[in-house]
């Protein structure tokens, strides 16, 4: 298969970003890229209204799924433990690690990203 036209996985940890959530998933959300995505995030146990803002999210957008991690031992890095858990519920041969707080200036940001990838990248390291 030619990588170009894979599927993505985008992961997201949060903690207590109910506001960030609100604000740039939307822009993860919307992104123009026929092949397909999903956005997974993990809650890392948030206090404020993380949990009611992916609900919301949800009702509109079928290839946004969350699940969360119980206040885990503290000796284990809790960051670690939500992507490890994102990573291991992605579908799609490619995964993107990303936080909330930074959002792509486009909605061809994947498309732009499976652009530069062939069929012998195995990686793509880069920041927005």
């Amino acid at each position: 298969m030619n990588k170009k036209d894979s599927c993505f996985s985008v992961i997201m940890a949060v903690f207590d970003d109910a506001h960030k959530l609100e604000e740039n998933l939307p822009v993860f959300l919307s992104q123009e890229y026929e092949p397909g995505y999903e956005v997974i995030i993990v809650d890392e146990s948030s206090t404020d209204d993380t949990d009611d803002v992916l609900k919301l999210l949800k009702r509109d957008n079928p290839h946004l799924y969350s699940t969360f991690i119980p206040k885990p031992n503290p000796n284990i890095t809790r960051r670690k433990l939500a992507l490890s858990i994102g990573i291991k519920a992605a579908k799609n041969e490619w995964v993107i690690i990303s936080r909330i707080g930074i959002v792509p200036k486009s909605q061809e940001w994947l498309k732009e990203l499976s652009e530069a990838a062939d069929h012998t990248t195995d990686a793509i390291v880069g920041y927005f």
